[in-house]
């Protein structure tokens, strides 16, 4: 997924992801990710990985 810009860089910044046991555990962080994109207009730090944004989730 194309997440935006780094500010610094101008370089695109993209998560991915995979091994979910189900397709409704992909649909729900995907959906955690978009609702954080939206609400807080950042991607949660560059350096931060995908797996800690669904892990803190309430889910």
């Amino acid at each position: 997924m194309d997440i935006g810009k780094d500010p610094i860089t101008g370089k695109r910044l993209r998560k991915s992801v995979g091994g979910f046991k189900t397709k409704k555990e992909c649909e729900n962080a995907l959906q955690q990710l978009l609702l954080d994109i939206q609400n807080f207009n950042t991607t949660g730090g560059i350096d931060e990985r995908f797996s800690s944004i669904v892990q803190n989730s309430s889910l």
